[in-house]
């Protein structure tokens, strides 16, 4: 079965061959970028370790494992990440990856930093804007440099050409297209939002069914005007839906807008060696793709008109209605 066909950016073209290449996956937290990075990382040219943002503040680095099973200090493949970085002059712990793209000051300037305005044109002039201030630049550099320097890094270490970071972070790619030669793409993976507000509900998150359709529905449009200043040919859209239904035919879409040869998946896509961070799935023994409908059991159907109140145009616009 081919995946549904809904409204899309224009047909990607290959990347420059120039290398590493960085591929943000830009989308809802619960809609499948884990597992999507797991896929793609069974091609032989593309690499994933989930997310570059490195574990959680609250997770305790001597006790959190890799996806591989080890202690992620432990882990062989990142202690030779850490040697790679050391060649680079980036001191690095596996434990302690300190990427994250975090600035100070109030709140505000901090929301207005991350944040859309609307469009993406707004959007990259208030990026150059920031760059600018005397107290910004110097912070946004550094940790720019740090990043580029991890990708570069990975990339050695796996003999790759595409990383694939699932930390679903704007200003990452933002910072990657404006002031690295790193060539850079993103994969905007939809899921329909009456699953990713039913995975948010059952996971304690407090929030209403209709709220948690707006910030959903905020969120897709500030990634989609995020993406649009991006180089022709370097986005693609696809549905966590569509790749749980065929991942062969939806993988083979990403893998030609990342310029990588469609590769179909291992019979066991699990046994390709992986070292993923982030999500607790990495650590979980799942053999097979299916996608998780649960919503339509766990919501009730006034929770479900209060979500397609809010979100109809969308449910339309992303061939879900």
């Amino acid at each position: 079965m081919q995946p549904a066909v809904f409204p899309r950016p224009p047909a990607p073209t290959p990347l420059p061959s120039a290398g590493p290449t960085y591929a943000s996956v830009q989308t809802a937290s619960y809609s499948g970028a884990t597992l999507l990075c797991f896929l793609l990382a069974t091609h032989p040219d593309v690499a994933s370790v989930g997310e570059l943002d490195g574990l959680i503040p609250s997770e305790d680095p001597d006790e959190y494992r890799c996806s591989c099973g080890d202690l992620v200090r432990a882990c062989g493949f990142w202690r030779a990440v850490a040697v790679e970085m050391e060649d680079r002059g980036e001191p690095f712990d596996p434990g302690r990856f300190e990427t994250r793209l975090e600035f100070a000051g109030p709140r505000l300037l901090r929301r207005l930093r991350a944040g859309s305005l609307g469009t993406g044109t707004v959007n990259a002039a208030r990026d150059h804007i920031f760059q600018a201030l005397p107290w910004e630049r110097p912070q946004w550099q550094r940790l720019t440099r740090r990043n580029a320097a991890l990708v570069r890094s990975i990339a050695s270490v796996t003999g790759k050409q595409v990383l694939v970071d699932s930390s679903k972070d704007g200003l990452r790619l933002s910072a990657f297209r404006d002031l690295t030669t790193v060539p850079v793409a993103a994969i905007h993976l939809v899921r329909d939002v009456r699953g990713v507000v039913a995975s948010r509900l059952r996971r304690g998150v407090s929030i209403s069914p209709a709220e948690g359709a707006r910030q959903w529905q905020r969120l897709n449009r500030r990634i989609e005007a995020n993406l649009s200043t991006l180089p022709p040919g370097s986005t693609v859209r696809i549905r966590y839906e569509d790749l749980c239904a065929d991942p062969d035919a939806t993988l083979a879409v990403v893998q030609r807008a990342l310029g990588v040869v469609p590769s179909p998946l291992p019979a066991d896509f699990r046994a390709t060696p992986h070292h993923v961070i982030g999500n607790a799935m990495r650590l979980s023994d799942m053999r097979s793709i299916v996608a998780d409908e649960s919503w339509r059991r766990s919501l009730t159907p006034a929770q479900i008109a209060d979500v397609e109140s809010v979100a109809s145009a969308a449910l339309e616009r992303y061939g879900y209605r």
